[in-house]
């Protein structure tokens, strides 16, 4: 932008200088002007209103202003604030010309006493805020979900090359929520919500029960999507309660089931003001005015006795267990609290843990024979006073004879309430409410099965639709076992799609072996196939000789000049150890993790570590010792 340069207009002017801007890394700020709709009232003084401004003034960001110094009485500037202040010379100075009618570049300073550079460049204020209309709208859009915004500002940089900082994000926030609830108070916010929810959907069901002094005591919600699932999939509902997901700390009850993909799906959240036996059994009743528990057979909870005793009396009918990994936890926390030998502590837990999953009563009994031989007296009485009269709530042999779907863990509402604790983060409850709708509407699956070996090869090893049909068999195995007989089987699917039926995983749970064979599936479905590998033969004659030049299109690997690149490709491997580690016997498992924490320290400490199989260095050591010996007997020959 040279001196002399005429534009005919401010807008074309404007997008030059805009453009010389972004290209030089420099960030300029409007010091003086002079509006046309301040001059053009006055006596012959009339412009075009294309030229918006009489004259205009920029000044680098850096440059030293004239200011006036702030007056004792705080009237004025505010005093010690930070700018960006280093004297820079750099400014422009624009004008319109009559002569010519244009807007025309009168004086233009272009040296700078400080660095210009992109990085300095993305940093400034009126480069972070300025998103464009895309990526603000896909901003604000994670903000409403709550999405924290260190998160959101990592992702800003790592995916859109973004720099914004976390005050930026923060007063962006605040200005959504000003605009969208100014004048408002909070009850009425928080109607207004429930409001909008039955607007947008008419089928949902909201359910508001409060004490005798006004104040909230329950509050259920279930959308249509939500009642759907469960008529659909009606046979295991899943119950969690997590906290901290808004800021007047009510507890959030979540209720789960399977659908047929093998996913948790929510079907109904419940805010409570309190724990109380009352409470609870006030949100069952409710829940069943919403949905017909006729189909339901069992009901999977944490780990709250209490609770079971209100849920038998509202469901007599229906079978009610407990999460088996809070009640090993339950039992190891005991173990520990009362401070046994590390041997005695050892088996113990190992004992406890195969009482829960003996598949038999026989072998039930026999584990707790053993149990009562080497437990000392007050871990004896804590197990039969809490569990021993409860064992059908948790006892692998008892709980496996009901339709359950395979499921044992209440993980699915675990990982659920993890996401809600993300997105809600101590809201409001009007906001708690508004992300969890943005949060069912995200359609988010609450997980596949987590406890069987069978589940993690089909979501890792299998096409995504072929995953899909394997787990609609299993889940009709699963339902039943008992009355599937594989003599008797005229399943289509083995023969047309390659892949195992309800009748082969029916047999194998039945006699209890492993549900998930790889041999099962055709080699064409797996994910490994290589199907994107294409490879021509070109024959060429070079010196009297044949040459097989092979043409492969590979994966591509990630670019590890990165710090994320580097990171991917870490991750795909330690992903794959851990796969691997997960397979191993206990003992193993130790020596092996004892192995990867030992490399990590040498890492640590800035040293370079190499792994040689125990089998070499045995056999190193061996022959030292052989050669040693050899020379033992020489030396010894030598000296008679």
């Amino acid at each position: 932008m040279e001196v002399g340069t005429s534009y005919n207009s401010f807008q074309e002017f404007k997008e030059d200088f805009d453009r010389y801007c972004k290209q030089n890394y420099v960030q300029y700020t409007i010091t003086d002007s002079k509006s046309l709709k301040k001059v053009t009232g006055k006596k012959e003084k009339h412009f075009d209103e294309k030229f918006v401004y009489r004259c205009i003034k920029y000044q680098c960001k850096h440059s030293s202003r004239n200011k006036k110094k702030a007056k004792k009485s705080n009237h004025g500037l505010r005093v010690n604030q930070r700018t960006f202040d280093m004297g820079c010379p750099a400014e422009l100075y624009a004008s319109i010309d009559k002569a010519t009618n244009t807007f025309k570049i009168l004086r233009h300073v272009t040296e700078h006493n400080h660095e210009l550079s992109s990085d300095v460049y993305k940093q400034y204020p009126e480069q972070r805020r300025s998103l464009g209309e895309s990526l603000k709208k896909t901003t604000e859009t994670m903000l409403k979900l709550g999405v924290k915004v260190k998160v959101l500002q990592e992702h800003l940089k790592t995916t859109e090359n973004h720099f914004i900082t976390v005050n930026d994000l923060h007063n962006m926030k605040r200005k959504m929520l000003f605009k969208n609830n100014e004048s408002h108070t909070e009850e009425r916010i928080f109607l207004n919500q429930l409001e909008e929810i039955i607007q947008d959907d008419p089928g949902a069901s909201i359910s508001v029960k409060c004490c005798e002094n006004g104040a909230l005591q329950v509050l259920l919600l279930a959308t249509a999507e939500m009642k759907e699932h469960f008529n659909l999939h009606p046979e295991v509902l899943f119950v969690d309660s997590t906290y901290c997901a808004n800021k007047l700390q009510l507890p959030l009850y979540t209720f789960l089931i399977e659908d047929g993909s093998g996913h948790g799906r929510p079907v109904g959240y419940c805010f409570v003001a309190d724990e109380t036996n009352l409470t609870i059994q006030t949100v069952y009743e409710e829940f069943g005015k919403i949905y017909d528990f006729s189909k339901l057979k069992v009901v999977i909870l944490d780990k709250d006795l209490s609770e079971i005793a209100i849920v038998r009396t509202q469901l007599p009918d229906v079978s009610v267990q407990l999460c088996k990994f809070r009640v090993l936890e339950a039992l190891d926390r005991e173990v520990r609290k009362l401070a046994f030998s590390e041997d005695v502590e050892a088996k113990l837990i190992t004992t406890c843990r195969q009482l829960v999953y003996a598949k038999t009563e026989a072998s039930y009994n026999e584990k707790l024979t053993v149990l009562t031989q080497i437990a000392p007296p007050e871990f004896l009485n804590y197990f039969y006073r809490y569990w021993g009269s409860s064992k059908e709530y948790w006892a692998a042999y008892l709980t496996n004879s009901v339709v359950n779907l395979g499921n044992t863990l209440n993980n699915r509402t675990e990982s659920h309430n993890n996401k809600i604790k993300d997105i809600l983060n101590r809201s409001s409850v009007a906001e708690a409410i508004k992300g969890l709708m943005l949060l069912h509407k995200s359609k988010v699956p609450a997980g596949k099965h987590e406890n069987d070996v069978f589940s993690n090869h089909v979501d890792k090893n299998l096409t995504s639709n072929e995953a899909e049909l394997v787990f609609v068999e299993l889940k009709a195995a699963r339902e039943n076992p008992q009355s599937i007989n594989e003599q008797n089987c005229m399943c289509t699917i083995r023969k047309t799609n390659l892949l195992p039926c309800r009748h082969v995983f029916a047999t194998r749970i039945s006699n209890g072996e492993e549900v998930f064979r790889e041999d099962d599936v055709s080699s064409r479905w797996h994910n490994s196939c290589p199907t994107k590998r294409k490879s021509t033969q070109i024959r060429t004659v070079a010196a009297d000789a044949e040459i097989d030049i092979e043409t492969q299109i590979k994966r591509r690997r990630p670019n590890t000049s990165t710090k994320k690149g580097k990171f991917k490709e870490a991750l795909t491997k330690f992903r794959e150890i851990a796969d691997f580690m997960s397979l191993q016997g206990m003992q193993d498992f130790d020596e092996k993790m004892e192995t990867v924490k030992q490399l990590y320290v040498f890492w640590l400490a800035g040293q370079n570590a190499a792994v040689i199989p125990i089998d070499d260095v045995l056999q190193s050591v061996t022959d030292e010792l052989v050669i040693q010996h050899d020379e033992d007997i020489v030396n010894s020959v030598l000296l008679e």
